[in-house]
């Protein structure tokens, strides 16, 4: 009878969770999707690790920063909507 070894047994996949999360900077349900595997396992893998907490915060910050020029684009386009709806109006 042949030994089936696990998949998430396999050290290469703890390996392969950690460089996907913390070099390509993937997010956890991207890496489940790619690599079909539990969303529980590789939380309880990134979390393990020591850059685990840089890496958060790292990641809290840059979406900040994304959000912030969202925002303002958003505004931007906002104010640009209201003057050509005060000019339809006064050409109306």
């Amino acid at each position: 009878m042949r030994k089936i070894k696990h998949k998430l047994d396999s050290k290469g996949t703890k390996e392969k969770i950690i460089e996907l999360f913390f070099e390509k900077h993937l997010k956890p349900t991207e890496i489940a999707k790619k690599l079909k595997i539990g969303m529980p396992y590789i939380t309880k893998i990134i979390q393990k690790d020591s850059r685990y907490i840089r890496e958060k915060e790292t990641r809290r910050q840059e979406n900040k920063e994304k959000n912030k020029t969202q925002k303002r684009i958003y505004a931007q386009k906002e104010e640009k909507r209201k003057k050509r709806k005060s000019k339809n109006i006064k050409n109306y």
